[in-house]
């Protein structure tokens, strides 16, 4: 299996990008710079954080250090955190150096002071000796609780004192302090710690910012803008600018929805983010190379000096990619080794197959293409342990795989025509192959007109498909379907899918909760939302109870009204439940999700048939509700 975590092993020419940006940051060491390295997820964003942190780890003068607000989120302010995190490693970079844990002492006495001028609600804005309102005394209660050294049944006066001085301690002459001049003396401070430790330039990466809640990011960005933009800083960020751009509109939401409200939240960003740096999706000839070497990688491992040659040819040939369509033999025989070259060739003749089918499905998300092949993979060890090794061709397999993936339609015809056939084989594979050989099939299926679910469908996508070699309509299917008929439960299952099984448990939950997931939504690729819709189907037909409304089905909602993929979804979903089982929640809140004309009928067709089959009571309201519906 591949592993999906980021890692420093360059496989997509992603090292250039790094050397620029250490390049930028070594350029401007007299001033703070920010930069920004943007892309969709799973474009390898932390990669390039992780190649960064390799190349400056043996630089003197230069600290680098890793910071991820996603993992405190909802425990401590994400600034603080930040700041004693800069601190702390800084004591490890230095641990010998006195002045290091002196300077290091002052700026964690400013952090004390921020934490009660926060959880305070204002306390330390007044003087000690005033009388506080009473929002101020129960903040600063909570947050005395944080200097008490024992549990609260064992809390003594003189614990209870020694809290006190320790908050008193921190808001000495706070009363004549004001916020310009605090955060002033906080920068000093902090310029005074990294003099100290001799450090001439401090890099910090910063990942999974796209991750956190809106108000999360922004403490994170704006904490740079305040505290941390001194001389000797650079921070690296690694987020989804467009989710970036959603975290900065929802901390403006009276912000009106116009074209000036869209420049003024890329306007924030950019004042923030210094240098932007995107990853591009990849393009045909490098998702070929990139499928090649993954192949490769799981057959022998990266060890092995075979992958270590030709990954180095894979990257010369990613340079210039519109020069090439991907590996030639040429190109691997020579990287090879003809002697070893055999054995290995079907890694290659995979990788030309899948490659065009992959960067088109994925739109060129390396983390789709790995997860695609991972469950590739996985097919062909769940066949060999059941010792159906010999009945599975790994090439048929991968080409019946890019169809349930990405051509799911056609796949579902194909699964139900072979499931029930006495041989295994589908006639809508048999017409949609016969239509692209000019001598025909076999004899037996000559002059046979096409399955009435072909004409229904757009045929130039699965034509594309069915070119796809090798022809499988003579296949019998029914040991990959046997192997794939636990797909959801083993190969897509929350676990593997990662942040799409996230996503797909926040929509399982209440509308509120699935409503905070719109800027995700409308970042996902075509394949994912189909995905989502796979996990989204199974889990709410698995409730068995639909009387009243299952889990899941606002989530689904809210999915399908910002993305017209998962309509046609929905509305097989709702058309698969039981009619005579269905509650009445069924007639409503469909407008904002089903809008378009084609779904509104698909909609008015679903009525319509539950007004014969469904309950009595069901009949009734389904009856104002249609005519309602089609009025409007």
């Amino acid at each position: 299996m591949l592993n999906d975590n980021e890692t420093s092993l360059d496989l997509l020419n992603n090292k250039a990008v790094a050397q620029t940006i250490l390049k930028t940051i070594s350029g401007s060491a007299s001033e703070p710079v920010t930069i920004g390295v943007h892309g969709d997820w799973g474009a390898g964003k932390t990669s390039v954080l992780r190649m960064i942190e390799d190349e400056v780890r043996i630089q003197d003068g230069v600290v680098c250090l890793w910071f991820n607000g996603w993992l405190f989120q909802g425990f401590e302010d994400a600034k603080i955190v930040l700041i004693e995190t800069i601190v702390h490693e800084l004591l490890k970079a230095r641990p010998k150096l006195t002045k290091v844990r002196d300077a290091a002492k002052k700026v964690l006495k400013n952090l004390d002071w921020l934490r009660i001028a926060k959880h305070g609600g204002g306390l330390a804005w007044t003087a000690i000796t005033a009388i506080p309102s009473p929002d101020q005394v129960s903040g600063a209660v909570d947050f005395l609780k944080g200097f008490l050294p024992s549990e609260p049944k064992d809390i003594s006066s003189a614990s209870v004192e020694e809290a006190i001085g320790k908050v008193g301690d921190a808001l000495k002459g706070a009363d004549s302090h004001h916020v310009s001049q605090e955060i002033f003396e906080f920068r000093e401070s902090l310029q005074e710690l990294l003099a100290a430790a001799e450090v001439e330039q401090l890099i910090v990466l910063i990942d999974d910012l796209d991750r956190c809640l809106p108000e999360t990011s922004i403490e994170i960005l704006e904490a740079l803008r305040l505290f941390l933009l001194i001389p000797g800083a650079a921070f690296v960020i690694a987020a989804d600018e467009v989710m970036i751009e959603y975290a900065v509109k929802q901390h403006f939401p009276d912000l009106p929805y116009s074209e000036r409200a869209k420049n003024y939240t890329r306007s924030y960003l950019e004042k923030l983010i210094h240098v932007p740096f995107r990853l591009p999706p990849l393009g045909l000839s490098e998702t070929r190379i990139y499928v090649t070497l993954l192949l490769l990688m799981s057959e022998i491992g990266v060890e092995d000096e075979r992958f270590t040659a030709i990954a180095k040819k894979g990257l010369d040939l990613m340079r210039m990619p519109w020069a090439c369509d991907g590996f030639t033999r040429d190109d691997l025989e020579k990287a090879l080794n003809s002697k070893f070259f055999a054995e290995l060739e079907s890694c290659f003749a995979l990788g030309n197959m899948v490659g065009k089918a992959l960067a088109r499905g994925t739109k060129g998300n390396p983390r789709q293409i790995k997860r695609f092949l991972n469950a590739y993979l996985l097919r062909q060890s769940i066949a060999e342990a059941r010792g159906l090794g010999d009945m599975i061709e790994p090439s048929v397999l991968a080409k019946l795989m890019l169809a349930e993936q990405f051509l799911p339609k056609i796949y579902q015809v194909i699964v139900s025509e072979a499931s029930v056939s006495e041989n295994g084989r589908s006639l809508t594979m048999v017409a949609l192959e016969n239509a692209n050989q000019q001598d025909g099939g076999d004899e037996e299926d000559e002059g046979q007109d096409a399955p009435a679910a072909l004409a229904e469908l757009d045929d130039v996508e699965y034509h594309e498909w069915a070119k796809l070699l090798p022809l499988v309509s003579d296949k019998d299917f029914r040991p990959y379907l046997f192997i794939a008929r636990d797909k959801q439960r083993v190969l897509f299952d929350g676990n593997s899918l990662g942040d799409l099984g996230a996503l797909a448990q926040v929509l399982m939950g209440s509308r509120i909760q699935a409503a905070q997931t719109t800027g995700q939504i409308k970042t996902l690729t075509p394949a994912e939302v189909r995905e989502l819709c796979v996990l989204l189907r199974e889990e709410i037909l698995s409730s068995g109870n639909y009387s009243k409304q299952p889990a899941g089905i606002s989530g689904f909602k809210v999915l399908a009204e910002h993305r017209e993929e998962a309509r046609g979804e929905l509305l097989e979903l709702l058309n698969s439940l039981p009619p005579e089982e269905v509650g009445a929640w069924i007639a409503k809140g469909w407008r904002a999700c089903l809008s378009d004309a084609q779904s509104q009928a698909g909609l008015a067709d679903l009525f319509n048939k539950l007004q014969v089959d469904g309950s009595d009571g069901l009949k009734k309201v389904l009856k104002f509700a249609a005519s309602s519906f089609k009025k409007s």
